[in-house]
């Protein structure tokens, strides 16, 4: 099973990840896009993997705002009904 690593550890990543970015020299003085390409492959999937986790946060704060709007509006009904 893969070891699941938390939120600050792939922004930490991604960090280091820029600050490498600069650096794709070969000794020669050559771009190594090889080596760009498996960074950017990398990058690329970590930030697949944190807008999972914001997509699943977002559902999850959606479906607790309907189901406290819901509440609020079972509330409101009896309220109503007195009124009358």
């Amino acid at each position: 099973m893969a070891k699941e690593i938390s939120i600050e550890e792939m922004l930490k990543k991604l960090e280091s990840d820029v600050k490498l970015a600069e650096n794709f020299d070969d000794p020669n003085g050559r771009i190594d896009i090889a080596s760009m390409n498996r960074q950017m492959d990398n990058t690329n999937a970590i930030l697949d993997i944190l807008e999972s986790k914001f997509d699943t946060i977002n559902a999850n704060l959606d479906a607790m705002l309907s189901a406290i709007e819901s509440q609020q509006a079972i509330k409101e009904e009896p309220e109503e009904e007195t009124k009358e």
